[in-house]
């Protein structure tokens, strides 16, 4: 938001003149008086600007439930609004399907332990544990149980890092290695090692036919 301020000052001066004559027997005197007054206003015009924030992509889309996904690609629970403190319901399953790779950054996460929970990559998050970082893939589901309501939660996609500098793309046959996959529950990008392997970097390819299988070394 852009606030531009502008100050305009206006003078005026008005002259006022009296003459007074008097006259005696033998002599005429005459008076003049002069009365100036200055008047000064002052206009204050003030424009606002107000920058409007493009929303983003929705990389996760609500299939099923009365969850909610705002403009920015933010998921939340049912009812959520930290301020009011509103509560979610009993009873209530949501589904998301992630269209979009984005790891998962938490910015609230208020539920029910152990019988309300984000299940995430087949994961359950519930209490104090939450899926901050994770990336999902394939679906994202809600689940409340029969009692206890909380504030719920709202999490916000946030781009993938980079890949490390001098990591590559491609494996030694030239084929093309995907932006984003993952082994044994670790996220990884184009050429990495999620599992320490003693040969080097290897990678998850984007077409099979190329490499042969799905994997090689980079």
């Amino acid at each position: 938001t852009t606030t531009t301020t502008t100050t305009t000052t206006t003078t005026t001066t008005t002259t006022t003149t009296t003459a007074t004559t008097t006259t005696t027997a033998a002599t005429t005197t005459t008076t003049t008086t002069t009365t100036t007054s200055t008047t000064t206003a002052t206009t204050t015009t003030t424009a606002t600007t107000i920058a409007t924030t493009t929303a983003g992509a929705q990389p996760w889309k609500l299939t099923k439930g009365p969850c909610t996904v705002d403009a920015y690609g933010c998921i939340l629970s049912p009812n959520y609004d930290k301020d009011a403190a509103t509560r979610y319901d009993n009873y209530e399953e949501c589904e998301f399907d992630v269209v979009e790779p984005k790891l998962m950054e938490v910015e609230d996460f208020n539920v029910e332990s152990g019988y309300d929970y984000l299940t995430v990559n087949g994961n359950k998050y519930s209490g104090r544990r939450r899926p901050q970082g994770k990336e999902p893939s394939g679906e994202i589901k809600w689940f409340s149980d029969y009692s206890v309501t909380k504030v719920g939660w709202k999490i916000c996609p946030k781009p993938l890092p980079p890949p490390p500098e001098n990591a590559g793309t491609k494996t030694r046959k030239g084929c093309d290695c995907k932006k984003a996959w993952r082994y044994a529950g670790v996220n990884a990008q184009y050429c990495g090692n999620p599992d320490n392997d003693p040969n080097g970097l290897w990678c998850k390819v984007s077409d099979r036919s190329c490499q042969g299988n799905w994997w090689g070394y980079c």
